[in-house]
């Protein structure tokens, strides 16, 4: 297959891994910020030896073979850049939402924690955003670069948006479901 018909089929894996065994049915958790860090390492260990594109730049081989020796190609700038290109708020699960198992109320008790420990710390430190602002920067990581890594979308999100603004009558519906 191509490369990029893998990278779909690792997508969809780490979908279904996400939604069974390794997310949801261990932890209740379903979690796009894990999707994109499988994405960002698949990429990255790519790029170890070939070029890649990130976005509309291409990234040139971190290491490459000269007289049967691997050495690290300096031109790709490989001590400031190693990782600084797979490091983006896409990590961050309060802008890249979890979705959360409903068992026992679970969705309404982690809204209440993300209120009770979360909120201050944020308005502390962002206390000019707006919550539309904090939808819309949620909103630019459901791709990376223009690629899909794997985000599913939810009505079921418990974000910084939706719990710490004016309580979202839809979302706290979404919590008795």
């Amino acid at each position: 297959m191509t490369e990029k018909e893998a990278a779909k089929k690792a997508v969809k894996w780490g979908q279904k891994t996400e939604m069974t065994y390794f997310g949801y049915w261990v932890s209740g958790v379903y979690s796009n910020a894990d999707l994109y860090s499988n994405y960002a390492g698949l990429k990255f260990y790519l790029g170890l030896t070939r070029d890649i594109s990130v976005g509309n730049k291409v990234r040139k081989a971190t290491v490459s073979l000269h007289d049967g020796i691997w050495m690290v190609n300096e031109r790709t700038g490989f001590r400031e850049n190693l990782l600084k290109p797979f490091i983006s708020n896409h990590l961050n699960e309060a802008y890249n939402p979890n979705k959360f198992f409903n068992v026992l109320k679970f969705r309404k008790v982690i809204r209440k924690i993300v209120r009770e420990k979360s909120c201050k710390q944020w308005f502390d430190r962002y206390p000019n955003m707006t919550k539309a602002e904090m939808e819309a920067a949620t909103k630019t990581l459901e791709l990376w670069n223009g690629e899909d890594y794997g985000f599913t979308p939810s009505d079921k999100f418990i974000t910084i948006a939706n719990t710490c603004f004016d309580s979202d009558p839809k979302a706290e519906a979404a919590d008795q479901d």
